[in-house]
């Protein structure tokens, strides 16, 4: 029997980098709204994934190895997929979009039209998308010698209110909602019944994948958004009020808004925050700086306290971030 492998749907970098960026991104800075969309795309997207993950997990009697959130490297470039399932007889790319409102997949034109709200809008198809995934796929595998594993792809809609019409009716057994997935891939696995990997090659491929997988580092995504950690808003975000940022006075920091009060452990999202923000090696002032504190002193016993390591000596002394991996 088959193990199944499935990684752990948790909030990835990327996704935090999102998260915190909409809560520290300067109402003031010029392209505010446009980068506040992305940020809320990018979060609606990550919580269909989680919601299908759940869908999901009826497989877990099946031999189904299914990996979340891969980004893997193509020999030219990286591709990320949402979700990857592999057996001995096919593999299923996955596209999850978490779109409110009536979609119409207009095949001819290769483009997604949304009604939502009275107005119309135009994307680029996800089919498209997932395709030039699959093709990547493929050139993945033929590194490591699989050449005729027949790859599958759909496009999921985790919104069950959305609306979806198509140019061409076949297009229907490609995008689907939710629900249908279980059954499109039962359909699937009835049609592939030929073994092209056998257990000791599937196993070996699943530790490749495991392997090559290169999730995003935070400052990558910043610089995908066009923005650097100089233009997020520094200090402890109040935790009861949202606001940044926390004033430490007389041992404890306290909120100017809502005025609470609190203890040094709250300095620890932010101090996670600064790990996706920053290069994982930071001198002192960089952390003294961001955590709005006056004292270096004050700055050291912080970091003492959540044991954060230090490497090198006198002026080329660095703490590692790493402790606040995510």
């Amino acid at each position: 029997m088959l193990l199944i492998y499935i990684k752990p749907i948790k909030m990835s970098e990327e996704i935090a980098v999102y998260q915190q960026v909409k809560k520290r991104l300067s109402a003031e800075y010029p392209e505010n709204q446009t980068i506040l969309d992305r940020c809320g795309m990018k979060l609606a997207g990550f919580f269909g994934e989680a919601s299908l993950a759940y869908s999901l997990s009826h497989y877990e009697k099946e031999s189904f190895r299914i990996f979340h959130d891969l980004r893997l490297y193509d020999g030219k470039n990286f591709f990320q997929l949402d979700f990857l399932i592999l057996t001995s007889s096919f593999a299923a790319i996955i596209e999850v979009k978490n779109i409110a409102g009536k979609l119409y997949f207009d095949v001819d034109h290769h483009q997604l039209l949304r009604e939502k709200d009275g107005i119309t809008e135009t994307f680029s198809c996800p089919l498209l998308q997932v395709r030039m995934h699959k093709e990547q796929l493929n050139w993945w595998l033929y590194r490591y010698g699989i050449h005729d594993l027949p790859i599958v792809h759909f496009v999921v809609i985790s919104n069950p209110r959305t609306q979806l019409k198509f140019s061409t009716p076949t297009l229907s057994a490609q995008v689907m909602h939710q629900k249908k997935l279980y059954f499109a891939l039962q359909d699937t696995n009835h049609t592939y019944t030929k073994e092209y990997l056998d257990i000791k090659t599937l196993k070996k491929l699943q530790e490749e994948i495991l392997r090559e997988h290169h999730p995003i580092r935070g400052t990558e995504v910043l610089k995908n958004l066009g923005i650097t950690s100089d233009d997020l808003i520094p200090g402890i975000i109040c935790p009861s009020c949202d606001r940044p940022p926390l004033i430490r006075l007389h041992g404890r920091w306290t909120c100017e808004f809502c005025e609470e009060i609190f203890k040094d452990e709250v300095c620890e999202q932010t101090l996670k925050d600064m790990h996706l923000f920053y290069e994982n090696k930071v001198p002192l002032a960089q952390i003294q700086d961001f955590l709005n504190l006056s004292s270096s002193q004050v700055t050291k016993r912080i970091c003492k306290k959540f044991n954060i390591p230090v490497c090198g000596r006198g002026k080329a002394t660095r703490y590692v971030l790493d402790a606040f991996d995510r």
